[in-house]
């Protein structure tokens, strides 16, 4: 995805910038040395209006150096800058070539753009959204689940308490019924006879009631 504009830089050197033998003075005119930072050319030159036929200094298009094969180019220079549309650039290309914007004292051509990853932040944020999303979907079924697991350990509890209390309450039931069902039984034992029996009858009458021998022998042991 390109941000902007391209922009086409080039950098020039001086007329002159390098020696012409004496011998050659006549047929040369001109001389265009290698290029160096003291050599740049700094003076309109063209159709003199424009970013692209004046000199501009590294701090007034925010520049920076650039490191190449055969030197370290500065950040200032003579700049164009490009259309959005291929039409347009176009044009403004070829009046600079119709007009020599390129000449021999130009030593590079730097085209400017910024571009930015576009498909790779798109899927950078919503891998960012939906991890954000799925741990605050984490965090509140973990709140949740702590929170009825509290209740059910204090529900059980509850329970708990509750059993104990029935059992208890079972068992002495139990108890006062075993007691209720055993004097019934004496009293029916008694009521069979004239009011005075035999121990041997009263034991039988007993045991026919579903008594065992030795509950019959624990319960009249406390009276020998």
């Amino acid at each position: 995805m390109l941000l902007g504009v391209p922009r086409v830089r080039q950098i020039k050197i001086k007329n002159n910038s390098c020696i012409v033998p004496q011998d050659f003075v006549n047929e040369i005119s001109g001389c265009y040395g290698v290029y160096n930072d003291k050599k740049e050319d700094d003076l309109s030159f063209g159709l003199i209006n424009g970013t692209a036929w004046t000199y501009h200094t590294e701090q007034q298009i925010k520049g920076s150096s650039y490191w190449g094969l055969l030197s370290t180019y500065s950040g200032a220079g003579y700049y164009q800058d490009l259309s959005r549309t291929k039409e347009e650039s176009a044009n403004i290309l070829a009046g600079l070539m119709d007009n020599l914007w390129l000449d021999r004292g130009t030593r590079v051509v730097f085209v400017d753009f910024s571009t930015v990853l576009g498909p790779i932040y798109f899927v950078t944020f919503v891998f960012f959204v939906f991890f954000v999303l799925l741990n605050m979907f984490l965090a509140i079924i973990n709140d949740t689940y702590s929170e009825v697991k509290e209740e059910l350990s204090s529900e059980k509890d509850e329970l708990q308490i509750s059993e104990f209390l029935k059992q208890g309450y079972m068992k002495t039931f139990m108890k006062l019924k075993l007691k209720n069902e055993k004097i019934r039984d004496v009293q029916k034992a008694l009521e069979t006879g004239s009011g005075e029996i035999e121990f041997k009858d009263f034991r039988e009458t007993l045991k026919e009631m579903g008594h065992s021998d030795h509950e019959i022998s624990a319960a009249f042991s406390q009276f020998d």
